[in-house]
C-alpha cells in the first residue's frame, strides 16, 4: 500500500512551530520505517476554513487517481479542523477510495467502530479550534474596551512585549513616530503632495516600517502613506469588529487635523493636484454656509504694457446643501491685511519684551525656592501615605486578624480605597508642582516673543512661515462679509487686553513696568488654565 505523508504547520503558528514540521517528519518515519511513502508534503494553512489548503486538496485528487491508498500524518488535527474536509476523509474510507491513516499520536484502524472514533477525534478538533477562536475573539474585545487596538503597531508606534499577555499596550515609536508626525504636518502644510512627501521619507529620512517576525523592517511604501493619510487611529479611534473604539494609546494628530487631511486629500483618498501654494486655504471658514475657504488664482493680460498680471482671491467653496451662499471672494492682499491689523493688537515693543522676561527669570527663581518647600512637603505626605497603604496591609493579613475581628474586610476595602484616592491626589499636586511652574515660563516667553516679532515675520517671511503664524493666532478662523474673524488664544486676548491699559509706546519703566509685570501674571495665569 502506498501512502502520502501530510505535514501541516499553522499560519497562525508559523516561527513557533518552524522545527514541527520536521519533528513530525522524523516521528513518522521512526514510527512506520515498512510503509511505502509516495511523496511527502508540507503546508502552512490554516485548517479552520475548508478549501484553503491546495496541497492538501491534491493529495484527495492524488488519492481519487489510485496513486495512492493511505495518508500518514501526526494526528487527526493536521487532516483536518472543520467538518467539510473531515467528512470527506471520512467518505473515502466508507467507499474504498482511502484504505488506511497512519498517525504518530493516534491509532486508527478501518473499521466502523475505528471510523466512528476517528470522527470523534475530528470533530474534537473542530471543537478546539471554535473554543480557540471564540477565547482569541473575546480577548480582543476586551483589549478594544480597554482602548488598545488588537494587532500589530501602526508605523509611527510599537507594541508593549515587556507588558502581561491580555494587558499590552500600544506605544509610540521613538524613532518613527516624530517622522511620521513631520508627514503629517507636511500634508497639512499642503505645500507637498504624497508623492513628494513619500520620496522624502523614502530617500532622505530613510523610513522603514518597523520590523517583526515576519515582516517589516523595509522602506515605508507609497500606499502604506495613503493609509496612514486615511486612517483614525492617527487621532485617537480604531475600528475592529464593525464597531469604532476609543483608543488608549497617544494620538499622533487632532481630529481637526484628520478632517482637514481628508479634505485635502479628497473624497476618494488621492491628493488634488496643487499648482500653486496658498497659505491660509484649509483653516479659514465662510460665515455665511459654514464651507471651508480655499483660493484661486486669476490672470490678466495688461494690454498698455503688454504683460500677464496674476490675482489671488480666497473665496468660499459652496459646497452646503441646505445654504445658498452669497460670500464674496476677497484678495489675498486684502487678507493678509487683516492678518496684520489683528497682529498689530497684540505686538509688544522689542525693549519691554527684554525687560518683562529678565523680570520674569528673578521672580522665578524666588518661586522654585518656596516651590522647593512645597514639594518636600508634598513628598513627606506621600511617604506617609505609602507608609499607611503598607500597615493597613500588613494588619489585615495578620494571623491575629484571621477571623477579621480587629479589621474587616469591608473596613479594609474603604479605608484602601480611601488612601488610594488620597495617595492619588498627593501625585498629581506633586507633578504640577514639579514641571508645570517651568513650562508656564517657557510659554510665557514664547508668547511674549511670537507677540513681539509675529508681525515683522510676517511681512517678510516666506508662504511657509505666514501659515505658522496665523495657525498660532488662534482658532476658529471665519470670513464673513469679506472680514476675517479669529478667537484668538487665551494669552493673546491677554495681551490684547493689556496693552489697551498702557497708553505711551515706549516704556518709562515706572507705572508701566508695573502694567507689564501685570500683563505678565495674566499670561501665566491664561497658560494654566
Amino acid at each position: 500500500m502506498k501512502y502520502f505523508m501530510y505535514c501541516r504547520k499553522s499560519t497562525e503558528e508559523r516561527d513557533r512551530q518552524l522545527l514541527s514540521i520536521e519533528s513530525q517528519k522524523d516521528e513518522l518515519k521512526k514510527r512506520f520505517p515498512n510503509i511505502e511513502i509516495v511523496q511527502i508534503y508540507e503546508e502552512s494553512k490554516s485548517a479552520f476554513k475548508p478549501y484553503n489548503r491546495p496541497i492538501f486538496n491534491k493529495i484527495l485528487e492524488r488519492i481519487q487517481k489510485g496513486e495512492a491508498q493511505g495518508i500518514a500524518a501526526w494526528d487527526p488535527s493536521r487532516l483536518s479542523r472543520n467538518p467539510i474536509d473531515g467528512s470527506m476523509i471520512i467518505h473515502f474510507l466508507d467507499t474504498g477510495v482511502l484504505k488506511d491513516l497512519k498517525f504518530g499520536s493516534y491509532h486508527f484502524d478501518n473499521s466502523p467502530e475505528g471510523k466512528m472514533m476517528l470522527a470523534f477525534a475530528l470533530s474534537q478538533s473542530k471543537y478546539s479550534s471554535d473554543k480557540l477562536s471564540k477565547d482569541v475573539k473575546r480577548g480582543m474585545l476586551k483589549k478594544c474596551e480597554q482602548g488598545w487596538r488588537p494587532g500589530m503597531a501602526l508605523v509611527g508606534y510599537k507594541n508593549d512585549y515587556a507588558g502581561l499577555k491580555g494587558e499590552k499596550k500600544i506605544l509610540p515609536d521613538s524613532e518613527r513616530f516624530e517622522l511620521v508626525r513631520k508627514m503629517w504636518e507636511m500634508l497639512l502644510s499642503q505645500q507637498y503632495s504624497v508623492p513628494q512627501i513619500y520620496r522624502i521619507a523614502r530617500d532622505e529620512w530613510r523610513l522603514t516600517t518597523q520590523r517583526f517576525r515576519r515582516v517589516g523592517g523595509k522602506p515605508i511604501s507609497l500606499s502604506t502613506l495613503y493609509e496612514i493619510f486615511t486612517n483614525p487611529f492617527y487621532y485617537g479611534e480604531f475600528e475592529w469588529d464593525g464597531k469604532w473604539w476609543k483608543g488608549s494609546h497617544q494620538p499622533m494628530i487632532s481630529q481637526e487635523e484628520f478632517d482637514l487631511a481628508q479634505f485635502i486629500l479628497g473624497r476618494k483618498g488621492r491628493p488634488r493636484s496643487q499648482k500653486h501654494h496658498f497659505p491660509f486655504t484649509g483653516m479659514i471658514r465662510c460665515g455665511h454656509c459654514g464651507c471651508v475657504i480655499t483660493a484661486d488664482q486669476k490672470t490678466k493680460h495688461i494690454k498698455s504694457i503688454n504683460k500677464i498680471k496674476i490675482y489671488t482671491y480666497y473665496h468660499c467653496t459652496h459646497r452646503s446643501e441646505k445654504i445658498k451662499c452669497q460670500e464674496k471672494a476677497i484678495s489675498d492682499k486684502n487678507l493678509e491685511e487683516q492678518i496684520k491689523v489683528l497682529l498689530d493688537k497684540i505686538t509688544i515693543p522689542e525693549n519691554l519684551t527684554h525687560w518683562t522676561l529678565k523680570y520674569l527669570h528673578l521672580v522665578n527663581k524666588k518661586e522654585t525656592k518656596d516651590r522647593q518647600s512645597i514639594q518636600n512637603s508634598l513628598q513627606k505626605s506621600y511617604s506617609d501615605c505609602t507608609k499607611r497603604i503598607d500597615n493597613l496591609l500588613k494588619l489585615y493579613i495578620d494571623p491575629g486578624n484571621a477571623d477579621h475581628e480587629l479589621l474587616t474586610e469591608e473596613e479594609f476595602k474603604n479605608q484602601k480605597q480611601f488612601l488610594l484616592k488620597e495617595k492619588k491626589k498627593i501625585e498629581t499636586k506633586l507633578i504640577d508642582c514639579g514641571d508645570r511652574q517651568n513650562q508656564w515660563v517657557e510659554l510665557t516667553e514664547k508668547t511674549f516673543n511670537f507677540a513681539t516679532y509675529a508681525r515683522y515675520w510676517f511681512e517678510e517671511g516666506s508662504l511657509e512661515d505666514k501659515k505658522r503664524i496665523f495657525q498660532t493666532l488662534g482658532q476658529n478662523f471665519l470670513l464673513k462679509d469679506e472680514k476675517l474673524t479669529v478667537e484668538l488664544h487665551k494669552p493673546f486676548i491677554t495681551i490684547k487686553d493689556g496693552l489697551k491699559k498702557i497708553d505711551a509706546p515706549e516704556p518709562t519703566f515706572s507705572p508701566k513696568q508695573k502694567a507689564y509685570i501685570s500683563l505678565k501674571r495674566s499670561i501665566l495665569e491664561s497658560w494654566s488654565g
